[in-house]
């Protein structure tokens, strides 16, 4: 197996909207353990923007996201730059949960 190929098989799961992988190993574990043939997954909020609905009783699967901002604070009237690493939290649901909302 070549790089690529691995690099398929292991970030597969995506979000639906904006097409990013769910990186991590972990999350990649969870969303895999969902047992869903399709690895789009979305989040409730942007099915509901995007004119869709998560069916009921459907349970979605909590990954963790991790980065790091940058801030600028004056201390005695000089600036310095804090790294400050920050966690969050967010549910997703496979594509296959949902459903579109009839107008």
């Amino acid at each position: 197996m070549n790089e690529a190929t691995l690099t398929q098989q292991w970030y597969q799961n995506r979000n639906h909207i904006s097409r990013r992988f769910y990186l991590g190993i972990l999350n990649q574990k969870k969303l895999k353990e969902a047992g869903f043939a399709t690895p789009e997954r979305i989040t409730y909020n942007q099915a509901k923007l995007n004119g869709m609905r998560i069916k009921a009783w459907s349970n979605g699967v909590l990954i963790k996201y991790e980065d790091k901002v940058e801030i600028q604070e004056k201390v005695d009237g000089k600036i310095e730059k804090k790294v400050v690493p920050y966690i969050r939290y967010h549910t997703v649901f496979n594509i296959e949960q949902t459903e579109l909302i009839k107008k």
